[in-house]
């Protein structure tokens, strides 16, 4: 399937409303947090509530009916910079940082949106991403 990439300032352009993009408001998007700790990985998915406002936003991330994570961040440029608060757990929040891309497909309508986050320096810490599917 061939894919058309498209840089940040085309974002807001394109003719579908990008619930990522600065100022569309509020979507569903679906999540994976992996975390690593005792020779493994820990591995969550389920579905995010993101809600986006100028350049910032906030995501609840779900597990089952319950809050899991909390996120406040901003996209600026493509890039991305977030902090992470747990729920109904003793850990700190983290800071993350990663990218934002929007990806058309080219032949047909439709096309994904994502964000990829890390903890810098930290190659056993946290990855999450959110991504959702374009109609």
């Amino acid at each position: 399937m061939a894919v058309q990439v498209l840089d940040w300032r085309e974002l807001c352009r394109d003719d579908v409303a990008s619930a990522l993009c600065a100022g569309c408001g509020r979507a569903q998007l679906g999540y994976f947090v992996a975390t690593s700790g005792a020779g493994r990985w820990h591995l969550t998915q389920d579905r995010a509530d993101v809600a986006i406002a100028g350049n910032s936003f906030t995501a609840k991330l779900y597990q089952g009916g319950d809050v899991v994570l909390s996120i406040r961040g901003t996209i600026n440029n493509g890039k991305v910079r977030a902090v992470v608060t747990p729920h109904a757990s003793d850990d700190a929040p983290r800071k993350l940082a990663g990218s934002y891309r929007r990806t058309r497909w080219r032949d047909g309508p439709g096309g994904r949106e994502a964000i990829l986050l890390t903890e810098p320096d930290q190659p056993g810490g946290m990855t999450l991403g959110l991504t959702r599917e374009l109609p």
